[in-house]
């Protein structure tokens, strides 16, 4: 049986998950995602920048966590600023 060696990596703020998630999106996945999936939620890992695309993101979020268990996990509404608005409309993103 082989050991593996596991590094304890110190956990992320939520702040640092948000700026990792908006940063990925921006970078690598807004242009290979907005148009087709406008709308749509995404959710992306903010350590491998894996992500799935879909309407639910619970669905989103196990699709990404099957693939990578120890996902953190960053999610947005592709082409909108918020990924829920109550009581308005919302505005797409520039």
């Amino acid at each position: 049986m082989a050991n593996t060696i596991r590094m304890q990596v110190e956990p992320l703020s939520k702040e640092e998950i948000v700026r990792h998630g908006k940063d990925i999106y921006e970078q690598k996945l807004k242009s290979k995602v907005i148009s087709a999936h406008k709308g749509e939620l995404l959710s992306v890992d903010v350590l491998s920048g894996d992500y799935a695309v879909g309407d639910d993101p619970v669905v989103n979020a196990l699709a990404v966590k099957s693939r990578h268990p120890d996902a953190i996990l960053f999610g947005l509404r592709v082409g909108y600023k918020t990924a829920y608005v109550v009581g308005a409309r919302m505005e797409e993103d520039s």
